[in-house]
């Protein structure tokens, strides 16, 4: 059986019965859920693939997008679950492996848009983003700027819990 499968329903398990979670798609071909976070201030789409590719959207509120890549996002990306372009969130570098489809989205993606929220908060605040880690390209790679602490797998030992809606 295909891993990627029993992952998404794995994650599938986790989320349906959560107040702040709306499983929105299932198919063949992956998942789609919208989560609260920050008592509903903000919404964001995870777009889980069966591929093992993950993306993640910020639908709401509507956001400055002037410098998308300082704000580490990927720039505006349609989705059709919306029928328009949202900011493609930047969580993690791709190429240093530090998420695969057997981490459930709750201990990876969802806390670390929860922390990309209060980081865009900050640098709205100041023009300077706090969040660490390494500024993608337009290309969608990222460079070398600074340290990558941002970037790393959900540490349980983190309060992020009062960050996401529900828990």
């Amino acid at each position: 059986m295909n891993k990627n499968l029993v992952n998404m329903y794995g994650n599938i398990a986790q989320l349906e019965n959560l107040p702040f979670c709306n499983i929105i798609k299932v198919d063949r071909k992956g998942l789609w859920v919208e989560v609260l976070i920050r008592n509903g201030k903000y919404k964001i789409l995870c777009d889980y693939q069966l591929t093992g590719h993950m993306d993640v959207y910020l639908v709401e509120p509507d956001i400055n997008m002037d410098n998308p890549t300082e704000i580490h996002t990927y720039g505006m990306k349609y989705h059709k679950a919306y029928k328009r372009e949202l900011p493609n969130l930047c969580l993690r570098l791709p190429y240093r492996f530090q998420w695969n489809s057997s981490i459930l989205l709750l201990d990876s993606y969802i806390p670390w848009a929860a922390e990309w929220t209060e980081f865009y908060e900050i640098w709205e605040l100041t023009g300077k983003w706090h969040g660490g880690g390494e500024h993608p390209t337009s290309e969608g790679r990222h460079d070398d700027e600074e340290n990558n602490n941002f970037y790393r797998p959900f540490n349980y030992s983190n309060s992020y819990g009062n960050r996401i809606s529900g828990i």
